[in-house]
């Protein structure tokens, strides 16, 4: 199950986030896989679609379902302008998931070079 937010991220619509969050959605419900719309984001390397969900109250240090945080899952395969717009509003990489793993343990076992060069 996902919000109409998974879907605006999924399909990478910007414009329309920005409607549904003015309208009232909540940026930050889980889907049926444990992820907010800003994980979803981070993973597809969504940038617009996630200045617009911090434009519309997304909390950048939400967990997922298995305690990673936005960061973690673009330290996985976002490019580094996406991990420093993280970065750059105030996010924490030193949090660790579930697994103990931080946000440069996940760029290095995921070979993202560009996104551990910003970490380390």
């Amino acid at each position: 199950q996902q919000t109409p937010l998974h879907w605006t991220v999924e399909r990478n619509l910007p414009e329309l986030t920005t409607a549904l969050l003015e309208a009232g959605a909540k940026p930050d419900e889980w889907d049926n896989a444990g992820w907010t719309p800003m994980h979803n984001a981070a993973a597809g390397n969504r940038l617009a679609v996630a200045k617009a969900l911090v434009a519309g109250g997304a909390d950048l240090t939400v967990r997922s379902e298995r305690g990673g945080t936005p960061l973690h899952e673009a330290a996985a395969s976002a490019d580094a302008e996406f991990v420093q717009f993280l970065l750059d509003q105030g996010v924490d990489p030193d949090v660790a998931a579930e697994n103990g793993d931080r946000a440069l343990d996940v760029a290095i076992s995921h070979e993202n070079e560009a996104a551990a060069q910003l970490l380390r």
